[in-house]
């Protein structure tokens, strides 16, 4: 997830460092991984316009001080976190906005619907590492090896969750992960 947001940010930070020419590049609507403050200004600590919906498409008009969006949603005119889109400029489905499912639920946006258990590699468990590591349960390194400290941390998780500490990261614990996520991200904007 930090590598997708460094992705962009860097692709931004050179088409404004490069002018017209890399204006082509810069991306003209960006699609919300979750719910996210329209404010008045590039702050935390601005006035809130208006709540946008997570998946929601805006209009980006321009990157302001390297971290905020200065976005159209409807008439309405204001600044979003940058890292609160999804990286848009690669294929990688673990980056697309979420797609409905056969059975009508939505999928997971930030994890990838995988199962992941002690053993596996790859990014899906880098992303599994990244958000245990938001909430605190410290897997100690984020390397993409599904180790003994990331069972240990994915059943402590389980846990405090009321789920099976089984250690295997299934579709119950990703989705109890996206919801606390999704707290966690609306909490600290």
């Amino acid at each position: 997830m930090k590598k997708s947001v460094a992705v962009v940010l860097l692709l931004l930070l050179l088409a404004q460092a490069t002018g017209a020419f890399a204006n082509q590049f810069f991306p003209t609507e960006g699609v919300l991984r979750v719910n996210a403050f329209l404010r008045a200004e590039p702050s935390t600590d601005s006035r809130k316009i208006l709540t946008v919906l997570k998946g929601t498409t805006v209009t980006i008009e321009k990157m302001v001080n390297n971290n905020w969006m200065y976005v159209q949603h409807g008439k309405s005119k204001g600044y979003i976190r940058a890292d609160l889109f999804y990286d848009t400029t690669t294929g990688s489905p673990n980056n697309k906005p979420p797609e409905q499912s056969s059975g009508g639920n939505k999928m997971s946006g930030w994890l990838p619907a995988v199962l992941l258990r002690y053993g596996t590699r790859g990014d899906a468990v880098r992303q599994l590492q990244e958000g245990l590591t938001a909430l605190n349960f410290n897997v100690l390194e984020v390397n993409g090896i599904f180790d003994s400290r990331t069972e240990d941390m994915v059943k402590a998780f389980q846990l405090s969750y009321g789920l099976t500490a089984d250690g295997i990261f299934g579709d119950k614990t990703r989705e109890a992960l996206n919801d606390a996520l999704g707290f966690y991200f609306e909490m600290n904007r």
